[in-house]
C-alpha cells in the first residue's frame, strides 16, 4: 500500500481475519445457507462476495446498494452499517452501469462498494413472495449427478479423502454420519478437490500440492472448504465438514495473515470448481 493506505485485498482479507479472530469461520456458518442476491436484479453474488455476505445471519438473503435503496424511496435504519462487496474492473471492456461511482475505490483493478441487507432498510418483504421462494436450492443428489466426468466414489469405512492418482473419493456410508447434511457437506468437499484433476480443471494447487505445510496445500484446502460451502448454499444445507476447533481457526489465521491474496484466489478457484460440478454459470 502507498501512503499508509490499505489495498482492497487487505481490506477484505482483514474482514475475514477479523471474523476468524472472533472464532467465526466464514465458510462454516452455523445456520442453513441462502444464496445472497441483489434485491433489485435477483442476481446472486458469487466468489468472494458470496463468502462475505453469507456470514451475515439475516432472515432474507437480499442486498441493495445505497442508490437502489434511494430509488425505492426507502431509507437505511439508524445505526446500520453496510457490507463490502468487490468487483473486478477490466479497462479493456465497456464498463457496466455505475453504482455509486463516487464511492467506489480501486487498487489496480479491484474495487469495492457497500450494500445493505433488506432487513437493514425500511423496505418490507412481501410475505407471500417469501413463502414461495426456493432461494435456488437443489437436492444434494442432483448436484452430485450433474457432475460431468465424475471421479469414482467408493463407500467404505475410511477417513473421507480424494485420491488424485486413482481419481477416487473414499467416504463412509451416509448412515455412518450423524446427519445426512454432514455426509453431503463432506462429499462436496472431496468433490471440489477432484475438480482440480488433470482431466478436469488442472488446478495447480491440487496437482502441485506436495506436503501438508506447503502454501499450495493450504490454498487447495481453502478451495475445497469454500467450494463445499458454495455447494451447501446451493442445496440450502449447513456446511458440516470437519470441526471448528481453535487449532483449525489458528491455522487459517496464520495462512491468511501470511498471504492476504489467498482468500481471493481460493474464492475464485472454488467458484470455478462449483460451476464445473453443478454446470452453473459464474456471476
Amino acid at each position: 500500500p502507498v501512503g499508509g493506505l490499505m489495498s482492497v485485498n487487505e481490506i477484505i482479507a482483514n474482514q475475514i481475519i477479523s471474523k476468524l479472530e472472533k472464532n467465526i469461520i466464514p465458510w462454516k456458518p452455523t445456520w442453513k445457507l441462502k444464496v445472497p442476491m441483489n434485491y433489485v436484479s435477483k442476481r446472486p453474488y458469487s466468489g468472494i462476495n458470496m463468502l462475505l455476505l453469507s456470514t451475515e445471519d439475516y432472515p432474507y438473503p437480499y442486498y441493495l446498494t445505497f442508490k437502489q435503496i434511494q430509488d425505492l424511496k426507502a431509507k437505511i435504519k439508524k445505526g446500520e452499517e453496510g457490507h463490502l462487496v468487490t468487483w473486478l474492473f477490466n479497462p479493456n471492456t465497456k464498463e457496466e452501469e455505475n453504482e455509486e461511482e463516487e464511492k467506489k475505490h480501486k487498487t489496480s483493478f479491484l474495487r469495492y462498494y457497500r450494500v445493505w441487507n433488506i432487513s437493514q432498510t425500511t423496505l418490507e418483504m412481501n410475505q407471500e413472495t417469501v413463502k414461495t421462494e426456493t432461494y435456488n436450492t437443489l437436492p444434494c443428489e442432483e448436484i452430485v449427478s450433474h457432475y460431468p466426468n465424475p471421479p469414482a466414489i467408493l463407500h467404505e469405512q475410511y477417513l473421507p479423502c480424494y485420491n488424485r492418482s486413482r481419481d477416487m473419493i473414499k467416504i463412509p456410508d451416509m448412515s455412518d454420519f450423524e446427519y445426512p447434511e454432514a455426509y453431503y457437506a463432506t462429499l462436496f468437499h472431496e468433490l471440489i478437490h477432484s475438480t482440480g484433476h488433470q482431466n478436469r480443471l488442472k488446478r495447480k494447487s491440487l496437482l502441485e500440492s506436495q506436503h501438508f505445510s506447503s502454501e499450495e496445500y493450504s490454498l487447495e484446502e481453502l478451495v475445497a472448504e469454500i467450494g463445499a460451502y458454495m455447494l451447501c448454499a446451493k442445496t440450502g444445507i449447513q456446511n458440516l465438514t470437519q470441526n471448528n476447533s481453535l487449532a483449525y481457526i489458528k491455522g487459517w489465521l496464520e495462512a491468511l495473515k501470511n498471504n492476504t491474496r489467498m482468500i481471493f484466489t481460493a474464492a475464485h478457484l472454488a467458484q470455478e470448481a462449483e460451476c464445473y460440478i453443478s454446470k452453473g454459470e459464474a456471476i
